[in-house]
């Protein structure tokens, strides 16, 4: 069996995409987190500890069509 060699970084594509419904539904453990005290709590499925108020978070989502998108946060 060859082995498989990688010419450059591997990019693995973690973009959230929407459901066979048309929704997208990113996780809290799939954010991106910056600053200096956000962090992800996996005992509650959430982030804590947003106090900086330059702290924040970001999500990779791939919108596969143009057009109107409605956006909630809970």
């Amino acid at each position: 069996m060859a082995a498989l060699k990688l010419v450059g970084p591997l990019k693995v594509d973690t973009a959230i995409r929407a459901d066979v419904q048309g929704h997208l539904l990113p996780k809290a453990s799939d954010a991106a987190l910056h600053g200096k005290t956000l962090t992800y709590q996996p005992q509650y499925d959430d982030l804590g500890y947003w106090v900086p108020a330059d702290d924040w978070c970001e999500w990779p989502i791939q919108i596969e069509q143009a057009g109107e998108q409605e956006i909630a946060i809970e």
